[in-house]
């Protein structure tokens, strides 16, 4: 993904004075997810500070779910994706979840703090990851069926098309 956006070698190396991320933006024609977003250089503690976002412009509007889109995908542009919290080590598999073998989560004490709290259930283990789509969905979003239309779903909200 990074390969359709040169980013300097100076920005690679030393950063640029006064920020904390770079995000390059582009808007190329795709066959496939109306938007992307992919870290693209990393310091030494696996943080992004480069990354790079595409919209298909033919999905470009002026509307809520546009906006929800871009949002969700400055998400993983931050770091939401399966390599960052493997490289993080916040998953864990919990066994014996709904009759599966075991189900990944993202189970970090504050997570699990939230997760328990949000719905109310003192032993929860963590946040469930997605176990279904495609390899950039797998475990690189919520679980649908427990966060519903929380941002880093799968899908955009209610009614709306996979991004």
């Amino acid at each position: 993904m990074c390969d359709n956006f040169t980013i300097p070698q100076k920005h690679q190396r030393v950063g640029v004075a006064g920020t904390d991320m770079i995000l390059y933006v582009n808007g190329f024609p795709t066959s496939g997810p109306m938007a992307w977003a992919a870290p693209c250089a990393l310091l030494k503690d696996n943080r992004p500070f480069a990354a790079a976002v595409n919209f298909a412009p033919r999905e470009i509007e002026v509307a809520s779910r546009s906006v929800r889109v871009a949002a969700h995908e400055l998400g993983h542009a931050l770091g939401f994706h399966s390599v960052h919290f493997v490289a993080l080590h916040m998953i864990s598999e919990v066994p014996n979840v709904r009759g599966l073998p075991k189900v990944s989560v993202i189970s970090t004490p504050k997570t699990k703090a939230m997760a328990r709290q949000y719905h109310n259930c003192p032993t929860l283990e963590g946040v469930e990851l997605e176990d279904e789509g495609g390899p950039d969905t797998v475990r690189s979003h919520w679980k649908k069926r427990n966060m519903r239309d929380e941002l880093m779903t799968a899908n955009v909200g209610v009614g709306c098309t996979r991004h």
